[in-house]
């Protein structure tokens, strides 16, 4: 093997004998991927698939020992990485070019504990996998909107989903995380040690495991999705006034939110309104269903709406109905 270019925090790059690469896929269980290895072009392949990027090294980590000795390489070769949980940022921030990948995708586990009303869930774990583990239990953890997101990327970046006026963002209801630090150090927070050690600049390494509370998981979803003549804005400035209604007086069991955007080929959408300017809103009652049919009367009162669907399934349906979009 020849020597081996990496791009470095700088911007520049630096070149690392063959044997430090070496040296780290043997400090590692995980594969290390080079460029044209069986699994590199999987392994960078993210859920934006206009993301094109080709990290110089990935490393994928089985546990958090993997990623120590990854973080410790990096600080010792100032590499510039990207961290892979779930893969769903749109920007792709997950792929550096010519940088060091942490890809954390294969530490996804999901471990329920239904007595205590804990779960334990790995950095690579999405959405999905968490709501297919806890929803046999009848429980659920307030996360997002889209089964595809990652739990760690949308926990830290607070997480807001159909349950969260009833029962928070996602990460208020993180009790506990193990991390790795930029000095390759493994330190847990449980929450009896003080707040500000999550202000640290020792802090900002990939959580890889997670303890949610216990949140009920009957939903009530509605999306409607209103037709007019008026340009999209117009027509989202209208349906603004009308959810804000909605949310003056409704329960906190009711979550909505909406975009006003070109019409995507959802199923539930008539062909000839595709690429055209809609105003969609969503809903989740996590209350009865006649609490929730109490709350979206006024959407049943819209006149010609382009799309109205209402009614009880699984709180992880809702998740996957949004993938196509």
């Amino acid at each position: 093997m020849t020597d081996f270019i990496l791009k470095t925090l700088d911007g520049g790059t630096r070149s690392l004998p063959a044997k430090m690469i070496s040296a780290l896929r043997a400090d590692m269980t995980g594969p290390l991927l080079l460029p044209g290895d069986e699994g590199y072009d999987t392994a960078r392949c993210v859920w934006n698939a206009m993301i094109d990027n080709r990290p110089a090294l990935i490393a994928c980590c089985d546990d958090a020992n993997d990623v120590a000795a990854v973080v410790n390489f990096a600080r010792q070769t100032d590499a510039l990485i990207s961290i892979k949980g779930g893969g769903h940022n749109i920007a792709g921030n997950a792929v550096t070019e010519g940088g060091l990948m942490i890809d954390l995708s294969a530490m996804n586990n999901v471990d329920v504990n239904p007595a205590t009303h804990r779960v334990q869930v790995g950095p690579g774990a999405t959405l999905a996998a968490l709501d297919a583990a806890t929803m046999p239990y009848g429980l659920a953890v307030p996360v997002g909107i889209n089964s595809t997101t990652g739990i760690a990327g949308l926990t830290l970046g607070g997480g807001f989903g159909w349950l969260t006026r009833a029962h928070g963002l996602t990460i208020d209801s993180l009790i506990a995380a193990d991390v790795i630090t930029a000095d390759g150090a493994r330190l847990c927070y449980s929450g009896r040690e003080p707040r500000p050690l999550l202000g640290d600049p020792r802090w900002r390494w990939q959580l890889w495991c997670y303890h949610p509370f216990r949140i009920p998981g009957k939903g009530c979803p509605v999306q409607p999705a209103l037709r007019s003549t008026l340009p999209a804005a117009r027509t989202g400035t209208g349906a603004l006034a009308l959810q804000r209604e909605l949310m003056e007086g409704g329960s906190e069991e009711l979550t909505t939110w909406m975009v006003v955007r070109n019409a995507p080929p959802m199923p539930f959408l008539p062909e000839e309104s595709h690429g055209t300017g809609i105003a969609l809103m969503a809903f989740c009652c996590a209350g009865e269903p006649e609490e929730g049919e109490a709350l979206i009367a006024p959407l049943r009162a819209i006149k010609n709406p382009l799309a109205l669907l209402a009614g009880i399934q699984p709180l992880s349906s809702s998740s996957r109905s949004l993938i196509r979009s």
